[in-house]
């Protein structure tokens, strides 16, 4: 039973190695596990070579695989025959196009490493055997020894150590290089080892809680990791790079610290108090032109217009009495003229009765009448004095009618052009009212203002205010400043000094230039160890111009 698993097994890791190429000329490839039966501290018990070989070609085949140290071939699964000599082991059959043979041999033959486990149950030496029922911290220590080695490059091989436990029953699985898996009810811990040099050592570590039945497996194969080498040319521009940023950093932390030491926290705003004194003299003119615009003044301003509106209709009315005098003075005029043509009739008439009686006398009263009559009509001077004619006093009343109406009209326009005084009015009504809600404050166009007085004050204090929160204002900047330069803490963030910054920074290329020289100076090393895993075909050597590739399998048992 253990050897039909036992070839199953060595098929399938097989597979990995096999090229699919029917069409390809007669061609022979030996694919070799070899499997290591030893204990934990790497004492070797038993050594079995399975080698699968397969014949590409048609028609019988003979095939010596050049075995040192064989013990008990014997043909697993194939048509062929197996037979040992001096030379190695033939193996004989016929191929009708593919041809697969797998055959097992036991070997006396040293391998070119080991493999040692230190087991670690809570702190004390321990076995394998031993964590089957064991509780506690497990810790599995991996030291892997390479002998195989040409001039100064040693082989590099790559170990696979998998260790598969009861997910359940175990925590905290860590692995030094690998990774940890979970499935379905299993934990699964891989370590990944690539032993470059003589001694490449790892770690498996878990916490037992119960039972968790360890099942290990550990597969060894020459070859160095499948990786690319970069182009490592840009790293001289990277150290040259970063070495420019330390210098740059070294500008900035000289210019922070200029800034910090040009940052005044003793700021005077003194000179903003001459805000204020210039705020109290504006109060103090606003509340003179408030308390010079009389209300009661301002509202009489309308009644002068309508005074004058009032003076219109008497001067019309005045107008009207003289223009009726003049036309009275003109009938006087008119009945002085008849009776002065009338008397100078009755004189003539009088002068031609010589004996009428009372004639003198009659004739000096129409003289005196006729005297009279010629004064009213064309002036005349009397003992009392010049008394001019009614044709003066009617061209004096023509006068004053018409000086009347043009007074009358005057003080009409003057009344329209005066009606704006009601509009004055309110506008200065409203710039009292204006002028009060500044001094005394109120609301204006919807907006509360405080009196200009209390501004003044708030402003004031303020002031004094702002004067101790910028002087905050600039210490912190100027010890944010600082802290940045020198290092420390802000907003609970430790911050490292801007000198430790480009010191690293330094470091930082220092190491790049070292590993660009470094990496120049091993990769040689390494192509030459690529050289070599890839020439590592056989542990047990092949047959002329097979192709092979070979696997060693190792079971530990204690």
């Amino acid at each position: 039973m253990k050897s039909k698993k036992l070839v199953a097994l060595a098929a399938i890791l097989a597979l990995a190695f096999l090229p699919l190429n029917a069409n390809a000329a007669p061609t022979v490839s030996d694919y070799e596990n070899v499997y290591v039966i030893q204990n934990s501290a790497g004492e070797v018990k038993k050594v079995i070579s399975v080698d699968w070989l397969r014949v590409e070609g048609e028609g019988p085949f003979s095939i010596l695989d050049p075995v040192e140290g064989a013990q008990s071939p014997q043909i697993l699964i194939g048509d062929a025959t197996i037979t040992q000599s001096d030379m190695g082991l033939t193996i004989k059959g016929d191929s009708s196009g593919v041809a697969d043979v797998f055959y097992r041999t036991d070997l006396q033959k040293e391998l070119p490493f080991s493999l040692k486990l230190n087991v670690l149950l809570n702190g004390e030496e321990a076995t394998l055997n031993d964590l089957d029922e064991a509780t506690g911290k497990v810790e599995i220590g991996v030291e892997f020894m390479n002998y195989y080695k040409q001039q100064d490059t040693y082989l590099p091989w790559l170990v696979n150590v998998s260790l598969t436990l009861d997910g359940p029953s175990v925590k905290d699985v860590t692995v030094s290089s690998g990774n940890v898996s979970y499935v379905g009810s299993k934990a699964m811990a891989t370590l990944m080892m690539q032993a470059l040099g003589e001694r490449t050592t790892a770690t498996i570590s878990y916490e037992a809680m119960k039972k968790s039945s360890p099942s290990l497996s550990i597969s060894v194969v020459p070859t160095l990791m499948a990786i690319e080498l970069p182009d490592m040319s840009n790293l001289k521009d990277m150290a040259k790079a970063l070495d420019g940023i330390a210098k740059g950093i070294d500008g900035y932390s000289e210019a922070l610290t200029k800034m910090a030491n040009s940052i005044r926290t003793d700021m005077d705003l003194s000179s903003l108090e001459n805000v204020t004194l210039l705020l109290d003299a504006y109060g103090q003119i606003l509340n003179q032109m408030y308390q010079q615009l009389n209300p009661e003044q301002i509202a009489m301003l309308p009644k002068a217009a309508e005074g004058l509106s009032s003076l219109q209709k008497p001067l019309q009315q005045t107008a009207s009495a003289l223009e009726q005098l003049g036309s009275l003075v003109d009938t006087y005029m008119e009945l002085a003229s008849q009776s002065l043509a009338i008397n100078q009739q009755v004189s003539n008439a009088l002068a031609t009765q010589p004996q009428l009686q009372g004639k003198e006398q009659l004739l000096k009263l129409i003289d005196q009448q006729q005297l009279l009559l010629q004064a009213m009509t064309q002036g005349a001077t009397l003992p009392t004095g010049f008394i001019p004619p009614l044709s003066t006093l009617k061209q004096s009343l023509t006068q004053l009618s018409q000086g009347s109406l043009q007074m009358a009209r005057t003080v009409q326009q003057t009344a329209s052009q005066m009606a704006m005084l009601k509009d004055l009015s309110n506008g200065l009504l409203a710039m009292r009212n204006t002028l009060g809600i500044m001094v005394n404050g109120g609301t204006l166009q919807g907006k509360k203002l405080p009196p200009i007085a209390e501004v003044s004050n708030q402003l004031r204090t303020g002031i004094s205010t702002m004067q101790k929160e910028l002087s905050k204002g600039m210490l912190d900047l100027k010890t944010a400043l600082t802290t940045l330069v020198k290092g420390g803490i802000i907003n609970g963030q430790t911050l490292p000094p801007m000198s430790e910054l480009s010191k690293g920074l330094r470091q930082i290329s220092n190491g790049v230039s070292q590993t660009f020289q470094a990496f120049s100076s091993q990769s040689p090393d390494l192509k030459k160890a690529k050289e070599l895993a890839d020439s590592y075909k056989s542990f047990n050597g092949l047959p002329t111009g097979a192709a092979g590739k070979v696997m060693f399998i190792i079971k530990i048992e204690d």
